[in-house]
């Protein structure tokens, strides 16, 4: 959050609270936005909605069934291959995913160039080569473009085929998919949001997969170290599975003792209108459950300089605190 504007960012993310509208594109990540105390001081905590099992159907989706649903029988080629991935993905986001399920193998178990051939996409090339609309022809020379990201059709298909397996219960079946998606059919982003946004979604992918597993210790040692900074429910459960309430309450007891920082030695600003904030800010560390973990970067005023109690007041007002703190 250093050197950018809190306030302008509060104005914008109020705005989404009011329109409750949904975006979705490769540089846009998913907030969950809490009005608590801080709203006196005109604050926001942003906390990373850790959820990546939604689906954005639209218009468009019935238009490819109705168009191309010709093709839910047939065998993916070169003449039909981008018509025949748009009716998969279509299916997918409808929810009919049996039918989605068997296009998808297909897509993967092809072994046609216009499957397996690296494309490109960068979202600020105005090649005519370059198309924004889902199932298009990505392919091109270029190789870096602000949003830009190597393409693969194989990918996209594995990662719907795990989340189809997910939601079905077979997470075994989910994980194999999900490590073809990750190591076999990689893709990758020279845009930080890009890269940043897979990360996460990979690691609930997984998170997910182990919790079904019951392979509880994975699930800790994967989400812990990032889990004060985003709205989390896996890291939840599987705490409230492994531990009792007093187990709990001494384990964030510990935590809120364990906190050591250090202040920065540059000063960081905040520009408010024609006005600026300065302060020093500072990272942080502390013991959670067994685990060194750091704090997410506390809210600042004029003129302050980072203490403990700074720390201590953002970890209380993360979602992981409040979800797992006993009722005052």
């Amino acid at each position: 959050m250093n050197r950018t504007s809190l306030y302008k960012l509060s104005f914008l993310l109020v705005l989404l609270l009011v329109a409750r509208g949904k975006t979705y594109s490769q540089d846009t990540l998913k907030v969950k936005v809490s009005l608590g105390d801080m709203l006196k001081d005109l604050r926001v905590v942003v906390e990373l909605s850790f959820d990546y099992m939604d689906r954005y159907p639209d218009k468009e989706d019935q238009q490819n069934i109705s168009t191309y649903g010709y093709l839910l029988d047939q065998q993916p080629d070169s003449a039909n291959y981008q018509q025949y991935y748009s009716l998969a993905i279509s299916l997918w986001q409808l929810r009919k995913d049996e039918q989605a399920e068997k296009m998808l193998l297909r897509i993967i178990a092809s072994d046609g160039a216009y499957y397996t051939m690296p494309h490109y996409y960068a979202s600020d090339l105005g090649d005519s080569s370059v198309k924004t609309k889902r199932g298009k022809d990505r392919r091109t020379k270029m190789t870096y473009g602000y949003g830009g990201y190597d393409y693969s059709y194989k990918n996209n298909a594995a990662i719907c085929l795990t989340k189809i397996y997910l939601e079905n219960g077979n997470y075994r079946k989910a994980l194999l998919y999900l490590e073809d998606a990750v190591n076999k059919y990689k893709t990758t982003y020279s845009c930080g949001t890009g890269y940043n946004r897979q990360k996460e979604e990979y690691t609930f992918l997984y998170a997910s997969i182990y919790e079904g597993l019951g392979q509880y210790d994975k699930v800790m040692e994967l989400l812990l170290p990032e889990s004060v900074g985003r709205d989390d429910q896996i890291i939840v459960r599987t705490i409230k599975k492994l531990y009792t309430k007093e187990q709990i309450n001494e384990k964030l007891q510990e935590a809120e003792n364990s906190i050591i920082y250090k202040v920065d030695v540059e000063e960081s600003y905040t520009y408010i209108g024609p006005d600026t904030l300065r302060y020093y800010s500072g990272s942080g560390t502390f013991l959670l459950f067994d685990k060194q973990v750091p704090l997410p970067r506390p809210y600042m005023n004029d003129g302050e300089r980072v203490t403990k109690e700074h720390f201590l007041r953002r970890f209380k007002g993360s979602s992981f605190y409040r979800n797992l703190a006993p009722e005052e």
